[in-house]
């Protein structure tokens, strides 16, 4: 309910709720990762990573590598969602979110490279050539 009204942030500490709860450790893990993916459709990372903990407290080792990527690609999924809205804060922020994840040598670099480019949209000239001479 509280998804299709865009009001992610309750609808992520319900599903949280609702994992605590869950009597499986595959429905814990199922509605850890949703609430994880809510809080990230919503800008509530540090909410996110609460929830992902929660997953990866539930799961065995062999399923921990699958979440990882399952959050990597929730917070590249806001990534595009955000950079075609023009978001540019959003997508500095989480940008920035999935440089600090396991990615990729190909994946960093593309990263920073968008990166780049929103530092420089937004006017921050300082971490702009700070990342640039990085990157070289």
């Amino acid at each position: 309910l509280y998804e299709n009204k865009k009001m992610f942030l309750e609808s992520g500490k319900t599903m949280k709720a609702a994992a605590e709860i869950n009597t499986t450790f595959k429905g814990k893990i199922e509605d850890f990762m949703k609430a994880a993916e809510l809080f990230v459709k919503g800008g509530f990372f540090d909410d996110a990573d609460g929830a992902l903990k929660g997953a990866i407290s539930n799961a065995t080792e062999s399923q921990r590598g699958e979440l990882h990527e399952r959050v990597k690609k929730f917070y590249q999924e806001e990534l595009r969602f955000s950079l075609k809205n023009d978001k540019r804060v959003n997508s500095l922020r989480a940008c920035e979110k999935i440089l600090s994840l396991n990615l990729t040598e190909g994946e960093r670099k593309e990263h920073m490279e968008t990166l780049l480019s929103l530092y420089d949209k937004l006017g921050r000239v300082r971490d702009y050539y700070m990342l640039k001479k990085q990157i070289k």
